[in-house]
């Protein structure tokens, strides 16, 4: 702040700012009206502002010349390299000696948070560094889908790394998404895949045949188990095959949902409400698969609404505003996905440096008429 008149940072408003300002505010309301209490909620209220809002604002403002892009690109590929890595080893052993060490250094173990999957009916799910295999999922379906683009668009000498090495990170982010075992990444890698499908054009065309080869490929050496998690997808005779939630399931956490908002229909019960309730209701919640659950129970109408603000500012206002519909398509793959499911362990902070890197890269000079 000290430097700013003499350091280098995008002068531009960061496009987003509207409805994530809306969204905080609306967020604070329900944080001062908890129901845990504003001294209980208010840490969570913090996190998730940092996490949202401010961190993306940080990106917008200092990543913005080719070099730095160039920079973070590089270094995201080599973290990314490093986590498929484990989660293949993971895969081999059955078993997370990070997170297993991770669990012995809080001393108090009602407050643990640990999402390994001992004993779960579709076979073990690997989240490597990640807090969860959801989570896990979605940032290799990301990252998998940032390399792709790269590829696409052929700027592998731009970011300084060999496309042989792109090859090998996309395909090892494809591999680690199956290991995740979850339905969520498949989803949302599918979704994005929309953004480079062109059936007018044969090098988009040789670009699918290659994917859905690779994706057979994969299938075929890995086993039946992520067969089924994909065709699950579309034909629900595979349910029994993969367990998981039923539409049953979910519709009693929506009649549960609504059962809770009606308590406080405005700003909702707050953040940690669940440390203060525990009913029937409550526990019919499961694990709130849905982020419209979630916002109904713990912001509100007010959070609902400042939701869908942000999803039609993100799905049609910035994509109309920057003439690419890669946003588009990459947005649409968060907010069904997110729709569907909870993405605990969801890097946001990837999810915003992948729309700013094709505004900046691309968009901008759209928006310019260049």
């Amino acid at each position: 702040f000290k430097r700013r008149k003499s350091e280098l940072y995008c002068r531009k408003k960061m496009p987003y700012m509207k409805p994530m300002f809306c969204i905080a505010f609306v967020y604070f309301l329900s944080t001062l009206f908890s129901i845990a209490g504003f001294g209980s909620a208010v840490s969570a209220y913090i996190k998730d502002v940092c996490n949202m809002i401010l961190t993306p604002w940080m990106m917008w403002k200092l990543v913005d010349s080719e070099d730095d892009f160039r920079f973070v690109i590089k270094g995201l590929m080599i973290a990314f390299l490093l986590t498929c890595v484990y989660g293949i080893v993971e895969r081999v052993i059955q078993a997370n000696p990070l997170v297993a060490y991770e669990t012995t250094l809080v001393n108090d173990m009602a407050k643990t948070i640990d999402f390994r999957y001992e004993d779960e009916f579709r076979g073990y799910r690997v989240q490597s560094v990640f807090e969860h295999p959801i989570g896990a999922g979605i940032n290799w379906a990301m990252f998998a889908f940032l390399v792709l683009i790269i590829l696409w668009e052929r700027k592998e000498t731009y970011i300084g790394v060999r496309k042989a090495l792109c090859m090998i990170v996309f395909l090892l982010c494809l591999l680690c998404l199956l290991f995740s075992n979850c339905r969520g990444p498949i989803v949302f890698f599918i979704v994005s895949l929309f953004a480079v499908v062109n059936f007018k054009s044969k090098r988009s065309l040789c670009v699918m045949f290659f994917l859905a080869l690779m994706g057979v490929a994969m299938l075929s050496a890995v086993g039946d188990n992520y067969v089924y998690n994909i065709l699950s997808l579309f034909d629900d005779s595979y349910q029994d095959k993969v367990g998981g939630s039923t539409a049953e399931q979910r519709m009693g956490q929506l009649n549960a949902a609504i059962a809770l908002l009606k308590q406080s229909p405005l700003w909702g019960l707050g953040y940690k409400f669940l440390n203060v309730m525990s009913n029937s209701t409550t526990r019919a919640l499961l694990g709130l698969e849905s982020m419209w659950f979630r916002i109904l129970v713990q912001f509100g109408l007010l959070g609902f609404l400042a939701n869908v603000y942000l999803g039609i500012y993100t799905l049609f206002f910035i994509p109309g505003k920057y003439r690419i519909k890669t946003i588009f398509w990459f947005s649409l793959a968060y907010w069904v996905t997110a729709s569907l499911t909870s993405l605990p362990g969801m890097l946001f902070y990837l999810y915003y440096f992948i729309i700013f890197y094709l505004i900046k890269q691309k968009g901008c000079a759209n928006e310019c008429g260049c």
